[in-house]
Order: structure tokens, then sequence, then C-alpha cells
């Protein structure tokens, strides 16, 4: 009795290199349509609150006092929408994970691409430089339009202001911190609804209960996004507000844990 052997088919390539795996995950982020509405929403709202602010301090101009007038930051009021319009992109950052998780492509995904940290962090780098890409260009254009409006009581900055710059690129390095976050927690809770409501309550709920803790607790309140955000958005120094270097460890810290627990919950878990 003779046995036959089947030739054996080339084995595919079992690690992808790094680079295609960041190009495969750009193609499937081109091909979300919510990828394109999350960036069109982020740009209405944090737009849309430059205006409605800075037409809002131009209307009020005469409330002011010399000294307030002397220093006014018309840098942060143009920029004030972005701590709105986090959400919107951070809802970017949730979908790029857990939209392959409610359609099944995941394991798709974890197949062609068994290193499950290298498939998480080709994802991070590209809703990260996405975001910064579209959060810098939103934040100038906040920057540009808010200023047009305040000059009209010649109460607007340029960039060459002290501080004008680094606040419109550090709002844009914010935008992108609070995608790579929501990625990250996208990861570990899988769903987009709950992955939605953890974002919020850190962006927004969190923040409002630590305003209700005692004094002793403020050193606590200088580690959440929303303080670094601020401090990264704002031109000037101020009281209560973090130094731009303080709020850039924040901001790190904040997209390592999350990537890092993301990381544990994808590789310790079945798709």
């Amino acid at each position: 009795m003779t046995t036959l052997s089947l030739p054996l088919a080339p084995a595919g390539k079992a690690h992808p290199h790094p680079r295609d795996v960041v190009r495969a995950e750009l193609t499937k982020f081109r091909s979300l349509r919510s990828s394109y509405w999350s960036i069109a929403a982020t740009a209405a709202v944090t737009i849309g609150l430059a205006v409605l602010v800075t037409q809002s301090t131009v209307g009020s101009v005469t409330d002011l006092s010399p000294a307030e007038q002397a220093s006014f930051d018309g840098t942060s009021k143009s920029l004030a929408g972005l701590l709105l319009g986090q959400l919107a992109i951070g809802v970017l950052g949730v979908l790029a994970i857990t939209s392959e998780y409610s359609t099944g492509l995941i394991r798709t995904s974890l197949a062609a691409v068994p290193q499950r940290r290298t498939f998480l962090a080709a994802k991070a780098a590209v809703v990260g430089l996405v975001a910064l890409i579209a959060g810098t260009a939103i934040s100038f254009a906040a920057f540009g339009i808010g200023q047009a409006i305040l000059n009209q009581q010649h109460l607007g900055d340029s960039l060459g202001d002290p501080g004008a710059a680094r606040a419109v690129l550090g709002g844009g390095l914010y935008v992108a911190v609070i995608a790579v976050v929501g990625l990250g927690l996208g990861a570990v809770i899988k769903h987009t609804a709950g992955t939605t409501v953890a974002l919020v309550g850190l962006v927004f709920l969190a923040p409002t209960l630590m305003d209700a803790l005692p004094a002793s607790w403020d050193a606590v309140t200088d580690w959440t996004l929303p303080a670094a955000g601020q401090a990264l958005a704002t031109a000037g120094e101020s009281a209560g507000v973090l130094s731009p270097g303080r709020a850039l460890l924040v901001c790190l810290i904040w997209v390592a844990g999350s990537l890092a627990a993301g990381a544990y919950a994808i590789t310790r878990r079945d798709a």
C-alpha cells in the first residue's frame, strides 16, 4: 500500500512586517464612514464654539476692566471648543477597534496578524497620526476664525504672541491623545456604547466629581486628562493650570496606560 503525499504549499508570512500591518490598518480606517463623520463633528463643534465664545466676548467687551483687557487670553477663548470636541475625536478612536468586534472582523485581523501587540500598536499609530493631523488643522482653523472675530475689538492674538503657537499645537496634540486613549479603552471594553460611556465619564464626569472633593485632592485632579488639555490649549500662565511640560507628561501617562491595558486585554482573551 502506497501513501500519496501532497506537495506542501509555501507557508505565508507568519509574522507580517509592521509596515504592512500599518498599511492594512490605514486601509481599514479609510473604509470606515464613521472616521470622516467623527472628524467632521470635531471640526463643527470646535469651530462652532470658537465662533460663539469669541462673538460673546466681543459683545461684552465693555464689561472688561482695563486690567482684564491687558491680560486677556484670546487664544484660549478661540480654542475653548476643543474641550467639547474631544468627545467626537475620542469616539473616532473607540470605533477604530470596537467596530471590528461588532462585525467579527477582529478574528480575521488577528488571524492575519498573530502578534496582537503589533496589531494594536499599528492601529494606535494610524489613529494617533490621523487625529493629530486633523486636530492640528482644526485647532489652527478655530484659532484663525476666533482671532478674526476678536480683532473687531482689538483683542485678537497672533501666532507670534508668547504661547499662542504652542497652545494651538498643544490643542491638536491633545485631540490625538484623546483618540488614542479611546482606542485603548475600546480594546479593553470591546463594546462601542460601553466604551463611549467610559470615555464620557473620564473626560467630563471625573473632573466634576474631583471638584466636589476636598482641596487636599487637588493634586489628583491635576492628573486628569481635561486638566492636561486645558493647560496645553492655554497660551498664558494662570493659577490652577498645569505647566505645559507637566500637561504633556500627564498625556503620555494616559496614552501609555490605556494602550498597556488594551494590549494586556487583547492578548489574554479570545477575539
